[in-house]
Order: C-alpha cells, then structure tokens, then sequence
C-alpha cells in the first residue's frame, strides 16, 4: 500500500490506467525490443502511461487501443540539463549566479507538477509504487506499443497514481500535444509594435491609479494608511514620500558619513569630486544596476 498521497493501491487485476507506472521487467523490455529498442536502457527506470484511462478498457470486440507510454527519469540524472535551461551560460559547467531563483522556481513547479512547458511530471519516492528516488516522467519523450503488449504492460505495473493525480497528468500532457497553433503577436516587427501599442494603451488608462515600489506599499502598511476619501494626487504624494532613496544616494551619504567619521584626511574638495563622481562611473553604476536585483 503505498503511502504518499499522490499514489493509491492498485489489484494486478484492474485494468490499465492513465498514470499508471510501469517497471522495466525483462517481459516489458522485450516487447520494447520490437520497434522501441532503444528505450531498453538503465536510465530509464521506469514508464508512464499516458493513454487517457477510457480508450484502454478492453472489449470482446476491441483489442484497445495501442498504449502510449512516455519515459521516467531520476531527477538527479537529469538535474544538470534542467538548471541549464534557466542559469546556463555559454561555458560549460558554469551556471550563472543571479538566475539561481529562477531555477529554483522552476524546479517548485516541478515538483508541485505544474510546470507545461518542459512537461515533466514529478514522482515522490515510495517503493510501494515502484518509485525508489526523486523521478520524474518525461511527457515530450514519448512511443506507443501495439495493443498485443496489453496484458504485458499490465503485468509489469509497479504503481499507480490517485484519479486527481491522474486527471492532472491527462491536462498536462494535453496542454503540450493538443495545443492551437495560433498566430503570434511577436512576429512579424509590425505586428509587435502593434502589441506594444495596446499594452501601452491599456497602461496608459491607468489613470486613477497610483504606482508604488514594494518598498513604499509596506512603509505605508505598516504605517496603516488608508486610500479612502483621498484623489489619486493626494496617495501619490503620500506614497512618493514613502519611497526609499535611490541607491546611489543612499551610497553617496554613507561615503559621506564614513569619510567625517573615520577623519581620513580627504580634503573637502577632494570629497566633493568622489561623491559627485559615484553616479557617473560605469563600473560604479553596474554594480548599483546588481544590487537593485538582490
């Protein structure tokens, strides 16, 4: 019986369903050594049915329908491929630094199977489903097997998914297969200024609204503000006051104050020329543009 609440029990005799999780057994492998010999490989550690649950009940007058299945993965085999796609740089081996979130938001999607447009699907451990190590199936990777294997892949399942988790695997795998293939905003260049000209438009009927940094709508929580019975002009105000300073002003006074308290003997024309360069000079002006995104 397995006990993560994304599984539920499963008899060897009730029929195949969607998100039901096939083992690699020597009987599996050799109907996949037919026309799909090279997923006969240790690094897949399982499979995944991917046919809707409806189209495999089998009928004295119907065979079924043939079986698709899609490949599962151990997360951590893949790991490298994955965090590349958001925090890779050109050089190999290197990631970058400042797009560690994104990876790390990617992989909470992930795991919280939400994630469409890489389409993979999270598989927690639990050896009662067959599961060993953190998995995931790998919707895009994907093959079918003939109806005559039914009963071969049914007699290699090692798990099965709740119906909920079922129903989210069937969403997931028709958001990447059934979608429209609508035309673009994005190309050609006209048609992207066009794009842009809407999004300014509706931006620009913003009229009655006030536009504050996190910064300020916290000061001004805290400080229990209330907009009610105020004109726009009156909360901008209240909220421009609430802003925090520019970084580089904020820089330029902590200069300002190091050099008096320390008594380093900089001339005050000399300190005048540091400070008022601070702003100007590129080195400067990217580090403040790195520290903004911290």
């Amino acid at each position: 019986m397995p006990s993560h609440w994304t599984y539920d029990s499963v008899q060897p005799a009730a029929e195949l369903a969607q998100g039901d999780i096939i083992e690699p057994t020597p009987e599996f492998q050799s109907a996949l050594r037919e026309f799909h010999g090279g997923f006969i490989d240790p690094k897949y550690v399982a499979f995944m049915v991917l046919t809707q649950s409806c189209d495999l009940v089998r009928r004295p007058r119907n065979r079924g329908h043939p079986v698709n299945l899609c490949v599962v993965r151990e997360m951590s085999s893949i790991a490298r491929t994955l965090m590349g796609l958001f925090c890779g740089s050109e050089i190999d081996g290197v990631f970058v630094k400042e797009c560690r979130n994104e990876g790390r938001m990617f992989l909470n999607r992930v795991i919280n199977q939400n994630e469409q447009a890489v389409g993979l699907f999270y598989l927690h451990p639990d050896a009662d489903a067959g599961v060993t190590r953190p998995c995931v199936a790998m919707l895009r990777i994907a093959f079918a097997l003939h109806s005559r294997h039914h009963e071969t892949i049914k007699n290699s399942r090692c798990g099965r998914l709740k119906p909920e988790f079922q129903a989210k695997l069937g969403w997931l795998v028709g958001n990447l297969s059934s979608r429209i293939a609508t035309a673009d905003w994005s190309e050609p260049k006209e048609r992207k200024r066009e794009e842009q000209s809407i999004v300014d438009a509706v931006l620009d009927s913003l009229v009655t609204v006030t536009w504050a940094s996190f910064d300020a709508v916290n000061r001004a929580k805290r400080a229990g503000f209330a907009a009610d019975g105020k004109s726009p002009d009156e909360i901008g105000t209240s909220l421009d006051s609430l802003e925090p300073r520019p970084l580089d002003e904020q820089v330029r006074d902590e200069l300002k104050r190091i050099i008096a308290q320390e008594d380093l003997g900089i001339d005050p024309d000399a300190q005048i020329r540091l400070l008022k360069r601070l702003p100007n000079d590129a080195s400067m002006a990217e580090l403040f543009r790195r520290m903004r995104k911290l």
